[in-house]
């Protein structure tokens, strides 16, 4: 109900849009030949010493997963890579059999499975399994006619997928104690709640300082592995995962595309560098590669009382005007030897008191914009809408290239794990915003299901669309969500309200209580 459609494979500029998202890897990035030049780096005298005793010295002793209940618990319908091998094919084998051939099949799996993450299997096989199946979602929809701006997401096959998914669950301790509090994206409960929350506190406690929003621009595809590995190999708690990753990623995927009439189409350039989307692994693999250049950043930050935490790839810098800007532009240097860089037009810049014209000079890098998201009000038409003002002043409404001269801020803030934190008028705009495009799809579900398919409208309205708006009522303030407030163009109904009432008249419809 919440996405945006999927990029056209067939066409060509989606296709180089996706290329350009997939940086080719250089000679000097190249990773080493072997996984015991890993186990060399903590081992001074290692010429004499067999292949397994060096493997067990650096990385611990050999990864095991038992997988029954991970097969049990498989979904239905859900993607695949590009041979077509199913969750379905996984799920019918972890019964309790009675045979006793078929009480052997999980077992083998569970054997292979311990040879794969151990990189026990041979560099073809690799290199193989490595192939994915790209699709495009759509981020952002194009404007003046360019294509939209799509994610690249490599859906691998179903049995890697289960073994690397079991193997970061079984690993949610170590990644706890590792990248806490610094980065909440992987093992920690709720970690969007904890930095809305907590974000959110920090701006009224102190309303002068500055909150940045950073944003690493195409994250999980310009990150080198080459360093990505070197961070795990240093991290005690997690090195034991390095053969998993290595075998897994010393190949460079090979990538297919499938066309309109779902044709296998070859793409012109491969997955290189950094963890592949879609894969269990890329989430807590990224998290550790940049968790030293966010704990300097948290430290510098520190020094005056500030912070800095993230969630995955989306940063938040929070401190003294003087103070933050320029530790994040020190960020943004530490962050070139591992292939990143900071998206200056998508990271964003707010403060409750703080007046932010000309902050943005003190960086003594141009390309850093930091606009500062705002609440506008057409001064024409009365209509709302969420945008941008960049350093020199200028109003953009959100998807448009050019200033708006028609415009005026009604509230200022800035969005923290998709939650609105900010001043009265930009968290009821962002909220209205929302509960108007979910009362659309729901208007759009009624009227399409609701003349013959009561039965599926009934069940889509309970499951799918009642608990929409109820991630923000959870993290915002019950006064933004059910109170009514002074300004009456921000006051015609409150959010709550108008998502209640649209939910209703679907129930009504479904029940046919109404025409």
């Amino acid at each position: 109900l919440e996405s945006k459609g999927m990029g056209n494979l067939s066409d060509s500029a989606i296709q180089a849009q996706l290329e350009r998202k997939h940086k080719a890897r250089r000679p000097e990035d190249e990773l080493p030949e072997s996984l015991l030049e890993y186990a060399a780096m903590d081992d001074d005298d290692d010429s004499a010493r067999p292949d397994a005793e060096r493997c067990l010295a650096a990385f611990g002793p050999r990864v095991e997963v038992k997988l029954q209940e991970s097969m049990r618990k498989l979904r239905r319908m859900r993607g695949t890579g590009v041979t077509g091998f199913r969750n379905e094919y996984l799920k019918a084998l972890s019964e309790n059999f009675e045979d006793q051939r078929a009480k052997t099949v999980v077992p083998l799996i569970e054997e292979f499975a311990e040879r794969f993450v151990n990189a026990d299997l041979p560099a073809w096989f690799y290199y193989a399994y490595a192939t994915v199946e790209e699709c495009a979602p759509i981020k952002e929809a194009g404007v003046g006619g360019e294509p939209p701006d799509c994610r690249p997401v490599g859906k691998g096959e179903c049995l890697p997928r289960m073994i690397n998914s079991k193997l970061v669950a079984d690993n949610k301790g170590a990644a706890y104690e590792a990248l806490w509090p610094w980065n909440v994206g992987t093992a920690v409960t709720d970690g969007c709640g904890i930095l809305a929350h907590g974000l959110r506190l920090a701006t009224e406690l102190r309303p002068d300082w500055v909150l940045i929003n950073l944003d690493i621009k195409n994250a999980h595809n310009e990150l080198l592995r080459r360093i990505a590995l070197l961070r795990l190999m240093r991290t005690r708690g997690l090195r034991h995962l390095v053969p998993a990753y290595y075998a897994q990623y010393a190949p460079k995927s090979r990538i297919y595309f499938r066309g309109c009439q779902r044709e296998v189409i070859r793409a012109t350039f491969d997955s290189e560098e950094a963890w592949r989307q879609g894969c269990p692994l890329a989430q807590l693999g990224f998290n550790v590669a940049i968790l030293e250049e966010v704990k300097a950043l948290d430290a510098a930050l520190a020094a005056h009382g500030g912070f800095a935490r993230f969630n995955h790839d989306d940063g938040y810098a929070f401190g003294p005007a003087n103070v933050v800007f320029r530790a994040v532009a020190d960020f943004e240097r530490s962050l070139e030897p591992l292939g990143l860089e900071l998206q200056g037009k998508k990271s964003t810049c707010y403060s409750r008191e703080t007046d932010l014209s000309g902050k943005l000079a003190e960086l003594g890098k141009p390309d850093l914009q930091f606009p500062v998201p705002v609440a506008l009000r057409d001064e024409d038409t009365g209509a709302l809408c969420l945008g941008k003002r960049d350093d020199e002043g200028r109003l953009f409404k959100a998807g448009e290239k050019e200033p708006s001269d028609d415009c005026e801020v009604v509230g200022v803030g800035c969005v923290v794990a998709g939650v609105p934190v900010g001043d009265q008028g930009f968290v009821r705009t962002h909220l209205m915003m929302t509960v108007g495009a979910a009362a659309s799809k729901t208007r759009n579900i009624t009227s399409m299901l609701s003349p013959e398919c009561h039965h599926s409208l009934h069940t889509l309205n309970v499951r799918c669309l009642q608990p929409i708006l109820s991630y923000w009522a959870q993290h915002v303030y019950s006064r933004h969500v059910v109170g009514r407030l002074a300004d009456s163009a921000l006051n015609a109904q409150p959010p709550a309200v108008a998502m209640d009432d649209a939910l209703f008249a679907c129930e009504a419809r479904a029940l046919g209580l109404t025409d």
